[in-house]
């Protein structure tokens, strides 16, 4: 995107200027430096937790192109499970359920064991398991 409006002649230049283009641009490489940080402690904890099942080779092949969607539909999920961010999208989704498991009387809890499928990254079955 830099290198894009490097390209435009000075007149372009000034509008995007006077709009704030620029200090969006440093927002932007400041985001994605970021999120190359996140990825990376991902990258090695997921070294770190799998070492021994997986060669040196398995960790530097190149992904396929549909992969790239993958990541990004995992980033999604963090965002939404974890994250400030997510706690309204959270409200919607895992509300209602929660909901209905709280009226469950807390002995009767105890007992119960609740079947939570594709689950993302998990924060629904933590929030149920903190009940």
């Amino acid at each position: 995107m830099q290198a894009s409006y490097s390209k435009l002649g000075r007149a372009h230049k000034r509008v995007g200027y006077d709009m704030g283009y620029p200090a969006k641009l440093n927002r932007l490489r400041e985001a994605i430096a970021l999120n190359a940080r996140v990825t990376e402690g991902i990258v090695q904890l997921a070294q770190e937790e799998f070492s021994d099942r997986l060669s040196q080779g398995d960790w530097q092949s190149a992904g396929a192109h549909g992969d790239v969607h993958r990541v990004r539909e995992s980033l999604k999920h963090f965002v939404r499970d974890w994250s400030e961010d997510g706690r309204e999208e959270r409200a919607k989704i895992f509300g209602p359920i929660l909901d209905v498991l709280q009226d469950v009387k807390p002995a009767a809890r105890q007992e119960m064991r609740v079947l939570i499928p594709g689950s993302g990254l998990g924060r629904l079955a933590w929030e149920v398991s903190q009940m």
